[in-house]
């Protein structure tokens, strides 16, 4: 079951964030990041990629490998366990907006279900139509090119503080005004290090 505060659902019927926020955690709720198709996967002995030590297919891995993007496909593993985010979601910084990705920013406008995510359902048991499947934004996003982008846009400074949330509405920073997305970014990036 879902249940969604009445003043949260009022905040995403006006920023649009409804309808990818209920679709996010109604994957959750089929065993997305619950279902991974390994114990390593599932953060019992690491979390990152996420058909370590397969015994079988991963049909998101296949996914991913045929969108042609660069390595192994990765969970998240930023934060900590039983945050809400961590080994529970794709890579924030490989796939971006990817839907099943653990930040949301209302700021982007586009949040895919990919084959991808698609192909995750089908590791966990279901019986999929990749069909259905929409493209990532930036079809090849890997940290090389997100650090490229973020740096062509580092002279962009906020003229407005910008929030950022977790798909269950918690902030987790806020970028304030003069700064600019790449400089944020980066601090993350130096944090996690």
């Amino acid at each position: 079951m879902m249940k969604f505060d009445s003043d949260d659902v009022r905040a995403m019927i006006a920023d649009g964030s409804m309808l990818p926020v209920v679709t996010h955690e109604m994957i959750h709720v089929l065993g997305f990041g619950t279902l991974w198709p390994t114990r390593a996967s599932n953060c019992a002995n690491s979390c990152l990629i996420y058909d370590a030590n397969a015994a079988g297919r991963c049909y998101a891995s296949e996914q991913y490998a045929a969108m042609g993007l660069p390595g192994s496909l990765l969970v998240e593993s930023q934060g900590q366990p039983q945050d809400g985010t961590y080994c529970s979601h794709w890579s924030e910084d490989q796939l971006g907006a990817e839907l099943m990705s653990g930040l949301f920013d209302p700021a982007v406008p586009y949040n895919p279900l990919t084959a991808i995510t698609i192909g995750g359902l089908q590791d966990a048991g279901y019986s999929v139509d990749y069909a259905q499947a929409e493209p990532l934004a930036e079809p090849a996003r890997s940290r090389q090119l997100r650090e490229a982008r973020l740096a062509a846009a580092d002279k962009a400074l906020l003229r407005a503080p910008r929030t950022v949330r977790r798909l269950n509405r918690d902030v987790i920073r806020t970028i304030p005004v003069g700064y600019s997305e790449a400089h944020e970014w980066g601090l993350r990036q130096q944090g996690a290090k």
